[in-house]
């Protein structure tokens, strides 16, 4: 495994993935990146929080492509998209798109923290720095974030090949590959998850 060593956020390539190829299961089924919530789509204000710290932005949708399409940024589907595979499938597909690109790292999020650390990626870079580990992985005074984690290009074929043999918990990955956990504990709601109808107000 290689090195990676901490330059400084400004000369690191920086690619964005935010998740928004869920089934909502826990919300009616609806595709929750486009609920609205404090009078715009969800995903907005993940995107206003992420787009400063990379150097841009794919966003893994399954549906209402259209609907993403006119945020302005490139919209990417899982192969399993009819099958919602769990958060991995589209994780996966962010590699293979940063895999055709100059990227050295993916900062991976979902679609439903609005109130996103707006030091997340400075925090998850430094965290490596001078160190073996290829992935760093959020955690609050909670418990870990497992989803919100940052992936150099030296994790991506693991990552990749865990999917292809049928793993789908991306704790299990972390654990497996040792990635390094960040501590938020003075942002603990940073990552506070929607997870229901009644956390944007309707019932």
């Amino acid at each position: 495994m290689r090195k990676f060593v901490y330059t400084g956020m400004k000369t690191q390539k920086v690619l964005g993935l935010i998740l928004a190829g869920g089934q909502g299961s826990r919300m009616g089924g609806a595709d929750k990146g486009l609920l609205e919530y404090l009078g715009e789509p969800l995903i907005s204000h993940v995107i206003r929080r992420l787009s400063p710290q990379c150097d841009d932005i794919i966003i893994s949708a399954n549906r209402n492509l259209e609907s993403y399409q006119r945020l302005g940024y490139r919209i990417i589907s899982d192969e399993a998209r009819n099958q919602f595979h769990g958060p991995l499938a589209g994780i996966c597909a962010g590699i293979d798109c940063a895999k055709k690109t100059n990227y050295s790292s993916l900062l991976v999020s979902s679609c439903d923290t609005p109130h996103l650390p707006m030091s997340y990626a400075e925090k998850m870079t430094s965290s490596i720095y001078d160190t073996a580990a290829c992935s760093a992985v959020a955690h609050d005074c909670d418990r870990q974030q497992n989803i919100h984690c940052l992936l150099m290009s030296s994790a991506w074929d693991s990552l990749l090949d865990f999917y292809a043999s049928g793993g789908r918990a991306m704790h299990q990955w972390h654990s497996q590959n040792c990635s390094k956990q960040v501590k938020f504990y003075e942002e603990v709601q940073a990552f506070k998850n929607i997870n229901s109808l009644s956390d944007i107000g309707k019932k």
